[in-house]
């Protein structure tokens, strides 16, 4: 029997790798817009904190039981639809590769890089010093996807979700992907992947309308 899956989200937010990887995925699952600026629901105004003690997204929740961040919420939706073919099996070297791509996403390119960039009052020197930073890792991908098309190659995976919500960011954040060459293609692939179109819209939109 499948899971009751209910998922917490923030639009524009690294939410969106699972809230992706689920529509493309076809796992059915109810989403519920958090606001994490206000650690509100959208909704119903209730205190997000009472959800997910860490007030962070996303948030899921398996049959009542609550699973956060990206790195572990991915590999469990690709396990939960093996036919949608977004992990390698379980226990081979790729698989451990998976974890390895997924940690370099979520701490390189979204924490120590991105992340920063989001708070307001980091100007002047300090926020050219974080640019530079994430320049580092943005040069990094860059030359890993010269030689793959995906993060772990030629199939597509759940680490790619993460990754190509990261770079969406650049445009928000006004940084210049004119260096990196293989970015700039990598999200026009990841944005052709069947589903991904509408899914992006749906997510974009605050989710799906009644």
């Amino acid at each position: 029997m499948a899971p009751n899956l209910t998922l917490y989200f923030s639009v524009g937010s690294c939410s969106g790798a699972s809230y992706l990887a689920l529509k493309v995925a076809k796992i059915p699952f109810t989403a519920i817009r958090a606001d994490t600026k206000t650690h509100k629901i959208v909704a119903t105004g209730e205190d997000y904190y009472q959800i997910n003690p860490k007030g962070a997204v996303p948030s899921l929740f398996i049959d009542g039981d609550l699973l956060t961040e990206n790195a572990a919420i991915l590999p469990y939706i690709a396990d939960l639809a093996p036919e949608a073919k977004l992990a390698p099996a379980a226990g081979t070297p790729l698989r451990y590769k998976l974890h390895e791509a997924l940690s370099e996403v979520g701490v390189d390119l979204h924490k120590l890089g991105f992340g920063a960039l989001f708070n307001p009052a980091l100007q002047g020197e300090a926020r050219d010093a974080q640019v530079a930073k994430l320049h580092g890792y943005l040069k990094r991908f860059d030359t890993k996807l010269s030689k793959n098309k995906w993060l772990l190659g030629e199939t597509l995976s759940v680490a790619d979700f993460y990754a190509a919500v990261c770079f969406s960011w650049g445009a928000f954040l006004k940084i210049s992907y004119d260096d990196y060459p293989n970015i700039v293609r990598y999200q026009k692939d990841f944005d052709a992947v069947p589903g991904i179109a509408e899914a992006k819209a749906e997510w974009l939109s605050g989710g799906p309308k009644a």
